[in-house]
């Protein structure tokens, strides 16, 4: 399909997704789901991927519990279920989908698709990303803690996990963590180190 060590053939990885799928590879029939969903390798029959990825997800698949959850979200290909879907990102994030975790959270931290906001369930789903080495996790978790969002206030854990975010080297981690040195959040002022980690900040790509 990508033409990775061979020439680019649509209708020959669509083939292959086929055969595959009748034999019961779920990642082949989330991928001709993709097919019919997209047009891309056939006609475009959004119905009939739908369907494909539905038997991929209902034979366990994260990946494909994962995409359908949202598009039940976004009735995309299909009637809008936001409860279904947001079941089926249920399950994906159960087994550790990482996708499926940061979309729980966004969800519940913001409250979208008619999901009512629920932040300790966003920051319930943001931890689990934090304590996998996450680095955007890590620090939107020291803002949760820092803001006493979803969570108690906390500036020592605040700073705790910008402290991680920067370490590697994640420039809002790093940014934030120059700000607790210079506001003695979670630790003694210290203008010093807090110049320092701005300035190491500013040489990071953004």
């Amino acid at each position: 399909e990508h033409g990775l060590g061979v020439p680019k053939n649509l209708r020959k990885a669509f083939h292959c997704y086929r055969c595959a799928s009748k034999q019961g590879d779920p990642n082949a029939q989330m991928q001709l789901g993709f097919c019919y969903f997209d047009g891309e390798c056939t006609l475009k029959n959004r119905p009939k991927g739908i369907k494909w990825l539905r038997i991929a997800a209902n034979s366990g698949y994260s990946a494909a519990k994962y995409f359908l959850g949202v598009y039940l979200l976004t009735g995309q290909g299909t009637t809008a279920n936001p409860n279904k879907g947001l079941a089926y990102l249920k399950e994906a994030a159960d087994h550790g989908f990482e996708y499926a975790l940061s979309k729980l959270s966004i969800i519940y931290g913001l409250g979208q698709y008619g999901i009512p906001k629920n932040k300790p369930e966003a920051v319930r789903y943001l931890r689990i990303l934090a304590e996998r080495g996450k680095a955007d996790a890590q620090h939107l978790l020291g803002c949760h803690y820092l803001e006493g969002v979803g969570v108690p206030q906390d500036e020592e854990k605040a700073f705790q996990f910008f402290s991680l975010s920067a370490d590697q080297n994640f420039p809002q981690g790093v940014r934030s963590l120059a700000m607790c040195y210079e506001k003695g959040y979670g630790i003694p002022k210290d203008r010093s180190r807090a110049a320092t980690l701005y300035q190491w900040a500013a040489s990071l790509p953004a």
